[in-house]
């Protein structure tokens, strides 16, 4: 006996019935003859993993109705957001933060990391966003990352990662001294034995990316690192390029590309507009674990989107110039296997023992999905159905 029975399933080696019991995959086969709970008929519809957001702000979401960004600059909607977040309540948070993740599991998300904010004026948003991730933990795995300041508020984030979030984060580009913003976050990463994420060079000028991939290699740092935007990377000449991509890779760290974001808030009044989109092209092909993820949606800083993690991998297919076979290929795994790698999870795969975290698409395959930004008809996590739209057979 086990708990579901998908028939008829369309998967990379042909189509076959999948078991599931207690949370995982518990068999597969072109004919399953076993008693179920509930057998559901795919009818030869596509049945991939569950898709991976590795990087978004839920504090953030559905937002733009009340903070406008009437310049549309990067610095104008973080001095909005920073004069708008003092009014925000408990119940504001957890509100739009339920409706944050209900949206990303509708199309197809079964794990999210979000970047949240925490400063010394108290960690309101970080205790809610905590007692969500608890509220929804059988819908939707959440990793959060303390979006604070370690290059001035050290022991404020030391506090952040002992109240419970699972990654440090911060914006050194942004800050007086980046290198300091680096080294401390690295820091309190090593003292905490946690994982860093941290939002670098969201602009066409800095290099703190290097300086990261630098301070990595000298310390040997050995927790996962990631960055997200490295915008500068399209701005820089070849030879720096292959310097700095050489680095990263070596490195191991992770890099998240943010296409929506980055070309919505990139190149304002520069001509032409450059796309200030991290050259992920050359990442992938210097080995570097590239991912891609929906960044901020309907708030400040981008004031569309709506968590769809198919949309975010089309869009890569036009903004890096992957609308190549192999390149459409790629940005799918950007938004499954490689964030998986990222945020250190399981490769997501459909096999026996595997986590039964899955999504049902009207379509033939990986690569057609992210071509016609397909619907997402089921979402599975760990076996239990979280969505399911109608069909017509």
């Amino acid at each position: 006996m086990v708990d579901f029975i998908l028939k008829n399933a369309r998967l990379e080696q042909g189509v076959m019935d999948v078991g599931i019991l207690d949370g995982r995959i518990s068999s597969l086969a072109a004919n399953l003859e076993v008693q179920a709970t509930k057998t559901i008929d795919l009818e030869r519809r596509l049945l991939l993993p569950g898709l991976i957001e590795s990087h978004c702000h839920i504090d953030k979401t559905l937002t733009a109705n009340r903070v406008g960004n009437s310049a549309g600059t990067l610095l104008g909607a973080i001095e909005n957001w920073i004069a708008f977040k003092p009014s925000i309540s408990k119940n504001d948070y957890l509100e739009r933060g339920k409706q944050a993740l209900e949206m990303a599991i509708s199309h197809g998300t079964t794990t999210l990391r979000t970047h949240v904010d925490v400063d010394s004026n108290g960690f309101l948003a970080l205790e809610t966003m905590l007692e969500l991730k608890e509220l929804l933990r059988d819908d939707i795995t959440v990793q959060i990352v303390a979006l604070g300041n370690p290059e001035l508020e050290f022991e404020t984030m030391r506090d952040a990662m002992r109240l419970g979030a699972d990654v440090v984060g911060g914006c050194p580009a942004i800050r007086q001294n980046p290198k300091l913003e680096v080294e401390n976050a690295l820091k309190i990463a090593a003292e905490f034995g946690k994982p860093v994420d941290l939002h670098v060079d969201e602009n066409d000028f800095s290099n703190s990316l290097e300086f990261l991939a630098d301070e990595v290699l000298r310390l040997k740092f050995e927790l996962p690192v990631m960055a997200g935007h490295c915008c500068s990377l399209d701005f820089m000449n070849e030879t720096d390029v292959a310097r700095v991509i050489e680095k990263v890779a070596r490195a191991g760290i992770s890099i998240v590309s943010l296409p929506a974001c980055n070309l919505n808030l990139q190149g304002r009044g520069v001509h032409p507009v450059p796309r200030g989109v991290t050259r992920v092209l050359e990442l992938l092909n210097a080995g570097v674990n590239a991912c891609v993820g929906s960044d901020n949606v309907q708030d400040p800083f981008h004031p569309i989107g709506n968590y769809s993690l198919l949309s975010a991998a089309n869009l890569t297919t036009m903004a890096c110039h992957m609308t190549h076979d192999l390149g459409i290929q790629q940005t799918f795994e950007m938004i499954s296997s490689n964030p998986a790698r990222a945020l250190g999870l399981p490769k997501p795969e459909i096999k026996v023992g595997a986590n039964a975290d899955l999504i049902v698409l009207e379509v033939e395959s990986a690569k057609q999905a992210v071509c016609e930004i397909a619907p997402c008809l089921m979402t599975f996590k760990a076996g239990k159905l979280l969505e399911r739209r109608s069909w017509t057979s």
